[in-house]
């Protein structure tokens, strides 16, 4: 999997154009619900989240095939059976250091203003998504587990984190790449940006796309499930049992953990630059 493959494509003009399909899209969207007098729901969401995600598919496929780029270099070798181990302890260190990452923030926000807290965590934990019928689940399930992976994946490791890595490096790579992956799910969810940086690692020690897909796939099914859950119960969390000095003690301890098992990658990952490299 070459890492230099976008080092002389602009890629800029791909993503403008998909956020324009975005923004015409979701407007679209709108006056269609409001003409028919449908009513936003949660239904509508998942579709429209569905055919979004196709198109942006279509649109970088498009991309790549033009710039005359096979599939088998754009995805690389499918990795060794040892990445299978390492995706779900990937994911749990991920959520362990997001965890954290949150508590610290918790913490902090509570210190400084109290009454924001709620609104921090009512951001943070997302409401459940509530569907109608099993069509429109399975229409989410397809649309979360199955495709996201496939097409986010395909965009912003196996576009945007490889542009980024030609232009600036690896560390800053794998951090602006999960910056904007972050951005573009327009949420205050810190998972997504821990998320980004675990995918960006996968993709660049296996040099393959394919732990990435599985990591992004094991999530969005955990959360899936997650979210059917508290979708059929009224289930609350209160913000005053998140506050104390415990949980700055646990968010540090937890955040620690996380940044030696950042470190250690990392370093893993600039070994094999150099050797990919002599």
């Amino acid at each position: 999997m070459d890492f230099n493959l976008f080092k002389n494509i602009k890629t800029r003009y791909l993503f403008i154009a998909m956020t324009a399909v975005t923004i015409i899209s979701s407007i679209a969207l709108v006056f269609i619900e409001a003409a028919l007098r449908l009513g936003f729901s949660n239904d509508y969401a998942e579709v429209y989240s569905l055919i979004v995600t196709l198109a942006w598919f279509v649109m970088a496929l498009v991309f790549v095939r033009k710039k005359n780029i096979s599939m088998k270099s754009f995805l690389g070798k499918f990795p060794k059976k040892s990445f299978v181990l390492e995706v779900p302890l990937t994911w749990i260190i991920t959520y362990i250091g997001a965890l954290g990452a949150i508590l610290i923030l918790y913490f902090m926000v509570f210190k400084l203003t109290p009454n924001l807290l709620s609104s921090v965590q009512s951001n943070v934990e997302e409401q459940p998504t509530i569907l109608s019928n099993n069509i429109f689940v399975v229409i989410s399930f397809l649309g979360t587990v199955v495709a996201a992976p496939i097409v986010e994946e395909f965009i912003f490791r196996g576009i945007l984190f490889r542009r980024l890595y030609s232009k600036f490096g690896i560390i800053i790579g794998i951090l602006l790449s999960s910056l904007i992956f972050f951005l573009l799910h327009f949420t205050i969810n810190f998972i997504i940006f821990f998320l980004g940086m675990a995918l960006a690692i996968l993709t660049y020690k296996y040099k393959s796309l394919v732990p990435a897909i599985c990591l992004h796939a094991l999530n969005n099914c955990i959360t899936f499930f997650i979210e059917r859950a508290k979708s059929s119960s009224n289930a609350t969390t209160s913000s005053d049992s998140l506050v104390s000095t415990a949980t700055l003690i646990v968010g540090i301890i937890f955040f620690i953990m996380y940044l030696v098992f950042l470190i250690l990658n990392l370093r893993k990952c600039y070994k094999i630059k150099v050797l990919s490299e002599e």
